[in-house]
């Protein structure tokens, strides 16, 4: 079954957008048949792939921009690990992240 993964996303808003929305979500279909998805931005799911694995075939299986326009960040939610691509501010992720491992609070 494997690990509870949350993938959370930010579309660039152009032309295009209602379209990569559709291959996003129907990449995580594929991926993710039993997912919890009421949230616009967010799937929640168990999958035995890492996050960079589950990362690569999200990009393989869907037409959202890697180039930073759109954002992606998967983290499996037992051992923290995180992977994104457009994040504007990485280093305050993996602070918050950080700090909910150990309990201290980032302002």
């Amino acid at each position: 079954m494997g690990s509870t993964k949350l993938l959370q996303f930010r579309l660039d808003f152009d032309a295009y957008y209602d379209a990569r929305w559709q291959s996003l979500n129907d990449a995580i279909a594929e991926i993710a048949p039993n997912r919890w998805d009421e949230s616009t931005a967010s799937f929640l799911f168990q999958h035995p792939n890492t996050v960079f694995e589950l990362l690569d075939a999200v990009k393989f299986q869907s037409s959202i921009y890697v180039d930073g326009r759109d954002m992606v960040m998967i983290m499996d939610l037992e051992s923290h690990e995180v992977v994104q691509i457009g994040v504007k501010n990485p280093a305050l992720l993996m602070g918050v992240i950080a700090a909910g491992r150990t309990g201290r609070q980032v302002a």
